[in-house]
């Protein structure tokens, strides 16, 4: 996938993955952010499902003393997370 291809959110959790870090998209209102209500959840809440799969399959490698890893909160996955039968490499945290 290229970088160009990618939306904000979506190019955050990609520079996030090979360090592990935490991609929190919460906008820190406990109304806003009830994932009830997730399907209304906008653009910059949501980030494609082929993404989060081709960094588990075949992301970037960990930086040198991380564990490369998808930790996304608050977050609207579109489409469906196809990972039936995929051996992953890296923990994933939703």
């Amino acid at each position: 996938m290229r970088c160009e291809d990618l939306t904000e959110p979506e190019r955050r959790v990609w520079k996030a993955f090979p360090w592990g870090e935490c991609v929190d998209l919460r906008t820190g209102n406990p109304a806003l952010d009830d994932p009830a209500e997730g399907s209304r959840w906008g653009g910059e809440r949501t980030v494609r499902s082929g993404v989060i799969r081709d960094l588990l399959l075949g992301g970037p490698e960990a930086e040198q003393g991380a564990v490369a890893c998808i930790r996304l909160v608050g977050a609207r996955i579109a489409g469906c997370l196809e990972l039936a039968h995929a051996e992953l490499r890296c923990p994933l945290y939703l």
